[in-house]
């Protein structure tokens, strides 16, 4: 039996979105009127993200990616967060797969727009967290097709198309109010599918019972 947040596993498995540890005390912010630059926070950037279009973005929207292994901004500790996060334009995650992403679960803690490809979304299988335009604002369309169930991707020739998809995107969370629309439904969301209730409790439960566990 299997207990996971990876949504392809189908079978012998109880699927449910991690519970997250809010170790740091984080809390929704407050609308703002003015914003810092945007934050990514992604280990080994350049091999585990979107190498190819990496320091366009971050020429072109200011995003500081923070992470190990030679990511742009060095090492942020887990204790920073929140202070980077209380300002930040949005959170934009330059990844095609994560599962779920706990940086991302911090972005949603402190209601941050967060910016994800929709590639990452169609890989992951997240529709009911990421809702385009609702919870969360996307790029990538374009890039890549699914045929046959299969993602088939052509990014070498959506460059420019991506990072100006990016761009735009970024531009249109500097209206305040529309900032705190999404940043708010993102968290909201988040907390109701993350939140361990006793509805969850019962399943999990139910799960175990059924397998002698």
């Amino acid at each position: 039996p299997v207990v996971s947040t990876n949504f392809h596993v189908n079978k012998n498995a109880h699927l449910v979105y991690m519970p997250f540890d809010n170790v740091n005390k984080l809390e929704p912010r407050a609308p703002l009127d003015e914003f810092h630059s945007p934050i990514g926070l992604l280990h080994n950037a350049y091999n585990w993200g979107f190498r190819g279009i990496m320091d366009e973005v971050i020429a072109r929207t200011g995003v500081r990616i923070f992470g190990s292994y030679g990511s742009p901004m060095g090492i942020l500790t887990n204790d920073k967060v929140g202070d980077w996060l209380e300002n930040a334009l949005c959170f934009i995650h330059l990844k095609a797969s994560d599962c779920p992403g706990y940086a991302l679960y911090e972005a949603f803690a402190k209601a941050v727009p967060v910016v994800v490809t929709e590639l990452f979304i169609d890989r992951m299988k997240y529709r009911d967290l990421y809702v385009a335009e609702e919870t969360c604002l996307t790029w990538g369309q374009g890039s890549y097709e699914i045929k046959d169930g299969k993602i088939i991707e052509f990014m070498d020739e959506s460059k420019e198309l991506m990072i100006e998809q990016i761009c735009a995107v970024v531009e249109r969370l500097k209206n305040p109010e529309y900032n705190f629309y999404i940043g708010r439904n993102g968290y909201m969301k988040w907390r109701a599918l993350t939140e361990w209730t006793d509805e969850k409790r019962e399943a999990f439960r139910e799960f175990l019972n059924e397998r002698g566990l």
